[in-house]
């Protein structure tokens, strides 16, 4: 499987996703808050639109799931003995005995699989465990269908997410084994035991080979960006790409309502980006600051007024089109429902939630054509026709989940963009 990503609008040609399954019946009341959830959302709504989502990039993509690329991953009992030991919680890998580590590598790679992603439950084996509240000894993942944010794309290579919260850290360990057979690892955040070391893929923006606009935000650290910074600059001289470059970094405020840059910002065309104008263009805008790398040379790094004037400086210059609107209230409610969260599959061509009502008919003045899931799937609409358009698909409890389309899709492949 090939690897080509040099920005966020090229035509798509390979996207994965996972379906939510049963990992997301682990959350509850109680626990939504810790596993990051805005809700409780059920499990059969949520699916159903999620197939509707699928069936929609099928029509302009490979969708590839993400057990099919684990599978190969875990062939040998061998390769899932050691991934089981690197899933399971730290106290419990220590007391870990040789017959319950052989009864998981013994699985087949589909029930391993299964068990990695909707958890192996608290097995009681000693008065310690118990009486513990633990319910999971290698806890289910209830997140990992928002596919974005372990793995990230760039040129031929990945980048591991180093996540924020420990209840997210299997995925990126997930998306390690997943990728790495088949591309370089432009750096590898799983293995970040810093706390102060964070970096995921919703703030991960690649607006053209040389520049990327990175969210520096409660799941982004500077420290982490320091990071990816060195390993870029040794994977693009390595790579032949010894040319400079430049990143744009967004200081969100940490906030439950704007985790991610692409909560904030999604570039839809080579021209165009949906905003919400409070973050990216209010008087109360997050400051912007620019690093310019020249091989050879310390980076040169500043503040810029916003980031639409970052990008125009940058040779990128952008309209804006902001989600929810003129009225305040309503941009507040969308951008919660993920309303800039749109996902890119070609230039001036994205998908979004057809619940966000006042985003699409700001992206309908702005000369987007409003194209419904249903009609794509019957054949009414070419999604590939010429011209602008926005695709409405079905996504309110996929919303309450606490992401967007992007969230839920992680590009592996797409053509230059002319």
């Amino acid at each position: 499987m090939e690897i080509q990503l040099e920005s966020e609008i090229g035509p798509l040609r390979t996207v994965v996703v996972h379906t939510p399954g049963s990992e997301i019946e682990s959350v509850t009341p109680a626990s939504a808050e810790e596993l990051l959830y805005n809700d409780v959302i059920p499990l059969d709504d949520v699916q159903q639109e999620h197939t509707q989502l699928m069936a929609v990039l099928n029509r302009v993509s490979a969708v590839v799931q993400s057990t099919d690329l684990l599978r190969q991953a875990v062939v040998t009992s061998e390769q899932r003995r050691e991934l089981a030991l690197s899933l399971m919680r730290p106290e419990v890998r220590q007391r870990a005995d040789s017959g319950w580590l052989r009864e998981l590598s013994e699985l087949s790679p589909e029930a391993f699989l299964q068990a990695a992603i909707q958890g192996v439950p608290n097995r009681r084996a000693s008065f310690a465990d118990f009486l513990s509240r633990r319910r999971y000894d290698i806890p289910a993942l209830p997140n990992w269908y928002f596919m974005r944010d372990a793995a990230m794309a760039y040129h031929r290579g990945i980048v591991i997410g180093a996540m924020a919260y420990p209840v997210r850290r299997n995925e990126a360990l997930l998306a390690r084994a997943m990728l790495a057979p088949y591309s370089p690892v432009i750096w590898d955040g799983s293995c970040a035991r810093d706390p102060e070391i964070s970096l995921e893929g919703g703030d991960f923006l690649v607006a053209r080979r040389d520049l990327l606009v990175v969210g520096l935000s409660e799941r982004t650290s500077a420290a982490g960006l320091d990071q990816l910074l060195t390993a870029l600059q040794q994977y693009r001289t390595e790579a032949g790409l010894d040319i400079p470059f430049e990143v744009i970094a967004v200081q969100l405020p940490h906030e439950r309502t704007c985790i991610h840059l692409d909560m904030a910002v999604t570039q839809l065309d080579l021209d165009c980006m949906l905003v919400y104008e409070p973050l990216i263009l209010g008087r109360r805008r997050a400051p912007v600051v620019r690093c310019q790398v020249v091989p050879g040379k310390p980076p040169r790094i500043f503040y810029a007024d916003s980031l639409p004037a970052a990008l125009a400086a940058a040779g990128m210059p952008v309209q804006t089109v902001a989600c929810g609107g003129v009225d305040p209230v309503v941009a507040e409610r969308e951008q919660w429902l993920a309303g800039t969260n749109m996902f890119s599959y070609g230039p001036g061509k994205a998908i979004g939630y057809d619940c966000n009502r006042a985003t699409l008919e700001e992206l309908d003045r702005a000369g987007f054509e409003i194209v419904r899931a249903d009609d794509v799937l019957s054949g009414v609409s070419d999604p590939l026709a010429p011209g602008r358009r926005i695709i409405a698909v079905s996504g309110t409890e996929l919303a309450r989940g606490g992401g967007g389309v992007r969230c839920m899709t992680l590009p592996l492949y797409r053509d230059p963009v002319d």
